[in-house]
């Protein structure tokens, strides 16, 4: 069997498969304290879920990693409220069903082995390995 050699990806490259685009977050970062230092690597579409699901977490909370995993919304916490098990879960299954890049309603696509959650419109747009016009 071959072994194949993985090529290195150049980070300067906008809107890798694992790294949806994104635009300025600085208002998402404003909207919650628990924000504030989280790495945020998710599509404008997903800020709103992102706001809705730290309005039902305690104010102490604090983010670690936002991200975007097989077309599922990722949110990593500092600590573990109580509580918070279900609202993440929420807001997890809420992306499956909202598009990452304008918010409307879609689904999961798979396309060469990567799945991203789109609508309609931008499910005909995505190919992995390149951005999204959006």
């Amino acid at each position: 069997m071959a072994h194949l050699k993985r090529l290195p990806v150049d980070p300067a490259e906008p809107n890798r498969p694992d790294e949806p685009a994104t635009t300025d977050d600085s208002a998402l970062r404003r909207s919650h304290p628990a924000l504030r230092t989280a790495v945020i690597n998710i599509g404008l579409g997903w800020h709103a879920l992102v706001r809705e699901l730290f309005e039902q977490l305690p104010r102490n909370v604090i983010a670690s990693r936002i991200t975007e995993k097989d077309g599922e919304l990722q949110v990593v916490l500092v600590g573990r409220p109580e509580g918070s098990d279900e609202a993440l879960w929420r807001a997890a299954e809420l992306s499956r069903y909202t598009c990452v890049v304008c918010g409307e309603p879609g689904e999961v696509v798979v396309r060469r082995g990567w799945m991203k959650a789109v609508c309609e419109l931008h499910a005909a747009a995505w190919t992995p390995n390149a951005p999204i016009p959006g």
